[in-house]
Protein backbone atom coordinates (compact mmCIF):
# COMPACT_ATOMS: atom_id res chain seq x y z
CA UNK A 1 0.00 0.00 0.00
CA UNK A 2 1.68 3.36 -0.64
CA UNK A 3 0.58 7.01 -1.07
CA UNK A 4 -0.30 8.32 -4.49
CA UNK A 5 1.71 10.71 -5.89
CA UNK A 6 0.88 14.00 -5.12
CA UNK A 7 1.48 16.64 -2.33
CA UNK A 8 0.93 15.31 0.69
CA UNK A 9 0.40 19.04 2.68
CA UNK A 10 -2.28 19.84 -0.01
CA UNK A 11 -4.17 16.77 1.22
CA UNK A 12 -3.69 17.84 5.20
CA UNK A 13 -6.09 20.10 6.35
CA UNK A 14 -5.32 21.76 10.53
CA UNK A 15 -8.47 19.39 11.59
CA UNK A 16 -6.88 15.95 10.45
CA UNK A 17 -3.99 16.84 12.92
CA UNK A 18 -6.59 17.41 15.42
CA UNK A 19 -8.16 14.35 15.02
CA UNK A 20 -5.37 12.32 14.76
CA UNK A 21 -3.65 13.52 18.03
CA UNK A 22 -7.04 12.83 19.41
CA UNK A 23 -7.60 9.83 17.76
CA UNK A 24 -3.80 8.18 19.41
CA UNK A 25 -5.27 9.88 22.82
CA UNK A 26 -8.55 8.93 23.20
CA UNK A 27 -8.53 5.53 21.01
CA UNK A 28 -12.19 6.24 20.95
CA UNK A 29 -13.99 7.64 17.92
CA UNK A 30 -16.99 8.82 20.67
CA UNK A 31 -14.22 10.19 22.49
CA UNK A 32 -12.68 12.12 19.49
CA UNK A 33 -15.94 13.30 18.87
CA UNK A 34 -16.60 14.71 22.39
CA UNK A 35 -13.04 16.35 22.71
CA UNK A 36 -13.62 18.10 18.95
CA UNK A 37 -17.06 18.86 19.69
CA UNK A 38 -18.18 17.19 16.74
CA UNK A 39 -20.45 14.09 15.80
CA UNK A 40 -19.39 10.48 15.99
CA UNK A 41 -20.20 10.21 12.04
CA UNK A 42 -18.29 13.39 11.49
CA UNK A 43 -14.94 11.90 13.04
CA UNK A 44 -15.43 8.26 11.40
CA UNK A 45 -16.22 10.05 7.63
CA UNK A 46 -13.24 12.20 8.49
CA UNK A 47 -10.67 9.31 8.98
CA UNK A 48 -12.13 7.30 6.23
CA UNK A 49 -11.94 9.90 3.69
CA UNK A 50 -8.52 10.86 4.75
CA UNK A 51 -7.37 6.84 4.35
CA UNK A 52 -8.74 6.89 0.84
CA UNK A 53 -7.02 9.87 -0.24
CA UNK A 54 -3.57 8.62 1.15
CA UNK A 55 -4.74 5.00 -0.07
CA UNK A 56 -2.99 3.93 3.56
CA UNK A 57 -4.69 2.64 6.70
CA UNK A 58 -4.25 4.58 9.52
CA UNK A 59 -5.97 2.88 12.08
CA UNK A 60 -7.31 -0.73 12.96
CA UNK A 61 -10.39 -1.09 14.66
CA UNK A 62 -9.99 -3.47 17.67
CA UNK A 63 -11.85 -4.65 21.12
CA UNK A 64 -9.17 -2.32 22.81
CA UNK A 65 -10.38 0.82 20.42
CA UNK A 66 -8.15 2.65 17.30
CA UNK A 67 -5.32 1.13 17.24
CA UNK A 68 -2.65 3.20 15.30
CA UNK A 69 -1.23 1.39 12.21
CA UNK A 70 2.78 2.16 11.41
CA UNK A 71 2.24 4.79 9.15
CA UNK A 72 -0.38 6.03 11.09
CA UNK A 73 1.92 6.20 14.41
CA UNK A 74 4.71 8.14 11.56
CA UNK A 75 1.68 10.44 10.29
CA UNK A 76 0.75 11.27 13.98
CA UNK A 77 4.10 11.93 15.31
CA UNK A 78 4.92 14.53 12.50
CA UNK A 79 0.90 16.13 13.40
CA UNK A 80 2.13 16.54 17.03
CA UNK A 81 5.44 18.38 15.85
CA UNK A 82 3.34 20.67 13.68
CA UNK A 83 0.68 20.95 16.04
CA UNK A 84 3.32 22.32 18.66
CA UNK A 85 4.78 24.58 16.11
CA UNK A 86 1.70 26.16 15.77
CA UNK A 87 1.18 26.74 19.07
CA UNK A 88 4.14 28.12 19.54
CA UNK A 89 4.05 30.34 16.89
CA UNK A 90 0.39 31.51 18.42
CA UNK A 91 2.01 32.20 22.13
CA UNK A 92 4.53 34.32 20.60
CA UNK A 93 2.28 36.39 18.51
CA UNK A 94 0.36 36.55 21.75
CA UNK A 95 3.52 37.43 23.49
CA UNK A 96 3.77 40.27 21.07
CA UNK A 97 0.95 41.69 21.14
CA UNK A 98 0.49 41.91 24.82
CA UNK A 99 4.48 43.45 25.49
CA UNK A 100 5.56 40.32 26.95
CA UNK A 101 9.38 39.89 26.69
CA UNK A 102 10.06 36.23 28.06
CA UNK A 103 8.38 32.94 27.98
CA UNK A 104 9.35 29.69 29.72
CA UNK A 105 7.29 25.86 29.36
CA UNK A 106 8.65 23.61 32.11
CA UNK A 107 7.36 19.85 32.84
CA UNK A 108 7.85 18.47 36.57
CA UNK A 109 7.24 15.79 38.42
CA UNK A 110 4.83 16.23 41.10
CA UNK A 111 7.33 15.45 44.11
CA UNK A 112 9.28 18.57 42.90
CA UNK A 113 6.69 20.84 42.48
CA UNK A 114 5.63 22.38 45.65
CA UNK A 115 8.94 22.49 46.55
CA UNK A 116 10.99 24.04 43.48
CA UNK A 117 8.25 25.47 41.31
CA UNK A 118 6.59 28.01 43.64
CA UNK A 119 10.28 29.72 44.11
CA UNK A 120 11.72 29.58 40.91
CA UNK A 121 8.50 31.89 39.91
CA UNK A 122 9.03 34.01 42.31
CA UNK A 123 12.91 34.76 41.16
CA UNK A 124 11.88 34.62 37.91
CA UNK A 125 9.03 37.29 38.07
CA UNK A 126 11.61 39.48 39.69
CA UNK A 127 14.32 39.54 37.24
CA UNK A 128 11.47 39.08 34.06
CA UNK A 129 9.27 41.52 33.65
CA UNK A 130 5.97 40.23 32.03
CA UNK A 131 7.53 36.43 32.03
CA UNK A 132 5.12 34.15 30.77
CA UNK A 133 5.38 30.73 32.94
CA UNK A 134 3.65 27.38 31.96
CA UNK A 135 3.78 24.57 34.31
CA UNK A 136 2.85 20.89 33.71
CA UNK A 137 2.82 18.10 35.79
CA UNK A 138 3.68 14.63 35.67
CA UNK A 139 6.17 12.04 35.70
CA UNK A 140 8.99 11.57 33.56
CA UNK A 141 7.78 9.32 31.34
CA UNK A 142 4.80 11.25 29.97
CA UNK A 143 7.05 14.24 29.75
CA UNK A 144 9.95 13.42 27.82
CA UNK A 145 7.65 13.09 24.67
CA UNK A 146 6.36 16.63 25.10
CA UNK A 147 10.38 18.28 25.84
CA UNK A 148 11.22 16.37 22.59
CA UNK A 149 8.21 17.83 20.76
CA UNK A 150 8.69 20.70 21.72
CA UNK A 151 6.17 21.63 24.00
CA UNK A 152 8.29 22.14 27.00
CA UNK A 153 11.50 23.88 27.53
CA UNK A 154 12.92 21.48 30.34
CA UNK A 155 12.06 18.91 32.82
CA UNK A 156 12.83 18.87 36.05
CA UNK A 157 12.25 15.26 36.36
CA UNK A 158 13.82 12.17 37.85
CA UNK A 159 17.24 11.05 36.25
CA UNK A 160 17.33 7.58 37.17
CA UNK A 161 14.59 7.48 34.27
CA UNK A 162 15.78 4.64 31.80
CA UNK A 163 14.23 6.42 28.92
CA UNK A 164 16.52 9.52 29.13
CA UNK A 165 18.36 9.81 25.85
CA UNK A 166 22.25 10.30 25.29
CA UNK A 167 21.64 13.08 23.12
CA UNK A 168 19.40 15.26 26.30
CA UNK A 169 21.31 17.36 28.03
CA UNK A 170 20.91 16.84 32.55
CA UNK A 171 22.25 18.18 35.26
CA UNK A 172 21.38 16.84 39.08
CA UNK A 173 19.75 19.05 41.59
CA UNK A 174 19.42 16.60 44.54
CA UNK A 175 18.64 12.97 45.67
CA UNK A 176 15.25 12.79 47.78
CA UNK A 177 14.74 9.31 49.83
CA UNK A 178 11.34 7.76 49.88
CA UNK A 179 9.83 7.98 53.75
CA UNK A 180 6.27 6.64 54.68
CA UNK A 181 3.75 8.96 55.73
CA UNK A 182 0.55 8.93 57.49
CA UNK A 183 -2.74 10.99 58.81
CA UNK A 184 -1.87 12.81 61.72
CA UNK A 185 -3.10 10.68 65.19
CA UNK A 186 -2.86 7.22 63.21
CA UNK A 187 -2.81 4.26 65.01
CA UNK A 188 0.55 3.14 63.54
CA UNK A 189 2.16 6.33 65.19
CA UNK A 190 0.93 4.81 69.30
CA UNK A 191 3.05 2.17 68.74
CA UNK A 192 6.55 1.52 69.96
CA UNK A 193 7.86 -0.42 67.17
CA UNK A 194 6.44 -1.00 63.63
CA UNK A 195 6.81 -4.14 61.20
CA UNK A 196 5.80 -4.45 58.12
CA UNK A 197 3.35 -6.65 58.89
CA UNK A 198 1.42 -4.09 60.70
CA UNK A 199 1.53 -1.59 58.10
CA UNK A 200 0.03 -4.26 55.73
CA UNK A 201 -2.68 -4.13 58.07
CA UNK A 202 -3.92 -0.49 56.15
CA UNK A 203 -4.38 0.32 52.70
CA UNK A 204 -0.83 1.60 51.06
CA UNK A 205 -0.79 4.63 48.40
CA UNK A 206 1.61 4.16 46.65
CA UNK A 207 2.97 5.86 42.85
CA UNK A 208 1.22 4.47 39.79
CA UNK A 209 3.02 1.27 38.04
CA UNK A 210 5.38 1.13 35.62
CA UNK A 211 7.65 4.44 37.24
CA UNK A 212 10.32 4.45 38.55
CA UNK A 213 9.76 5.17 42.31
CA UNK A 214 7.12 2.15 42.27
CA UNK A 215 9.50 -0.44 40.38
CA UNK A 216 11.86 0.30 43.02
CA UNK A 217 9.42 -0.58 45.99
CA UNK A 218 8.08 -3.37 44.19
CA UNK A 219 11.33 -4.96 43.95
CA UNK A 220 12.11 -3.85 47.93
CA UNK A 221 8.73 -5.63 48.50
CA UNK A 222 9.57 -8.95 46.58
CA UNK A 223 13.20 -8.85 48.17
CA UNK A 224 11.89 -8.66 51.45
CA UNK A 225 8.85 -11.09 51.04
CA UNK A 226 6.40 -8.24 51.76
CA UNK A 227 3.17 -8.72 49.86
CA UNK A 228 1.46 -5.53 48.47
CA UNK A 229 -1.81 -5.19 50.21
CA UNK A 230 -4.66 -5.83 48.19
CA UNK A 231 -6.25 -2.64 49.40
CA UNK A 232 -3.72 -0.57 47.60
CA UNK A 233 -4.37 2.86 45.58
CA UNK A 234 -2.13 4.23 42.85
CA UNK A 235 -2.12 7.99 42.42
CA UNK A 236 0.69 10.63 41.80
CA UNK A 237 -1.38 13.56 42.58
CA UNK A 238 0.16 15.63 45.56
CA UNK A 239 -3.51 17.11 46.29
CA UNK A 240 -4.93 13.65 46.37
CA UNK A 241 -2.57 11.96 48.21
CA UNK A 242 -2.75 14.30 51.03
CA UNK A 243 -6.59 14.46 50.95
CA UNK A 244 -6.52 10.31 50.68
CA UNK A 245 -4.13 10.18 53.67
CA UNK A 246 -5.71 12.60 55.90
CA UNK A 247 -9.36 11.31 55.44
CA UNK A 248 -8.18 7.57 55.96
CA UNK A 249 -5.69 5.05 57.48
CA UNK A 250 -4.06 4.66 54.42
CA UNK A 251 0.04 4.70 54.80
CA UNK A 252 1.85 6.36 51.96
CA UNK A 253 5.01 6.86 50.42
CA UNK A 254 6.50 10.54 49.48
CA UNK A 255 9.36 12.04 49.05
CA UNK A 256 11.42 12.92 52.52
CA UNK A 257 11.89 16.78 51.15
CA UNK A 258 7.94 16.76 50.36
CA UNK A 259 7.06 14.83 53.41
CA UNK A 260 8.75 17.05 55.48
CA UNK A 261 6.82 20.09 53.69
CA UNK A 262 3.61 18.59 54.98
CA UNK A 263 5.18 17.06 58.27
CA UNK A 264 5.81 21.27 59.03
CA UNK A 265 1.96 22.53 58.01
CA UNK A 266 0.94 19.60 60.54
CA UNK A 267 -1.08 17.99 57.65
CA UNK A 268 0.92 14.27 57.92
CA UNK A 269 3.29 12.41 59.83
CA UNK A 270 6.18 10.45 59.55
CA UNK A 271 6.57 7.08 59.81
CA UNK A 272 10.01 6.30 62.00
CA UNK A 273 11.49 4.52 58.81
CA UNK A 274 12.60 4.72 55.40
CA UNK A 275 12.54 2.81 52.18
CA UNK A 276 16.12 1.84 52.05
CA UNK A 277 17.89 3.00 48.60
CA UNK A 278 15.50 4.39 47.60
CA UNK A 279 14.90 7.93 46.17
CA UNK A 280 14.70 10.27 43.32
CA UNK A 281 17.50 11.56 41.51
CA UNK A 282 15.84 14.94 40.92
CA UNK A 283 17.41 16.77 38.13
CA UNK A 284 16.97 18.88 34.86
CA UNK A 285 16.53 17.04 31.73
CA UNK A 286 16.74 19.73 28.52
CA UNK A 287 17.68 19.31 24.46
CA UNK A 288 20.73 21.44 24.56
CA UNK A 289 20.71 24.55 21.56
CA UNK A 290 22.71 27.36 20.92
CA UNK A 291 19.58 29.10 21.08
CA UNK A 292 18.78 27.89 24.62
CA UNK A 293 22.05 27.69 26.15
CA UNK A 294 21.40 31.73 27.91
CA UNK A 295 18.05 30.17 29.38
CA UNK A 296 19.38 26.92 30.35
CA UNK A 297 22.36 28.69 31.98
CA UNK A 298 20.08 31.16 33.67
CA UNK A 299 17.33 28.01 34.99
CA UNK A 300 20.50 26.19 36.22
CA UNK A 301 21.76 28.73 38.41
CA UNK A 302 18.06 29.99 39.72
CA UNK A 303 17.36 25.96 40.38
CA UNK A 304 20.55 25.49 41.91
CA UNK A 305 19.87 28.89 44.31
CA UNK A 306 16.82 27.30 44.98
CA UNK A 307 18.01 23.58 46.11
CA UNK A 308 20.85 25.17 48.37
CA UNK A 309 18.47 27.61 50.51
CA UNK A 310 15.09 25.33 50.85
CA UNK A 311 16.24 20.85 50.14
CA UNK A 312 18.40 19.56 53.07
CA UNK A 313 20.39 17.07 52.41
CA UNK A 314 19.67 13.35 52.41
CA UNK A 315 20.09 12.03 56.45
Amino acid sequence: MTIPNGNLVAKLEFRHLQMLVALDEHRSVSKVAEHLNVSQPAVSKALTALETELNVELFKRTIRGMEPTVRGASLISHARDILAEMDKAHDELQHIREGRVAKLSMGVLPAAAALLVPQFIQRIEATSIGASIRVEEGTTSTLLPKLRSGELDFIIGNLSHSNIAADLATRPLYEDPITSVVRVGHPLLRQARIAWEDVARYPLLLPPPRTITRAAIDEFFAQHNITLPRRHIDSVSNMSNVGILRATDAVGVLSNALANRFVDLNLLAKLPFVLPNISLQVGLIWQPSREREDLMRRVCSVLDDIVATHISPPP
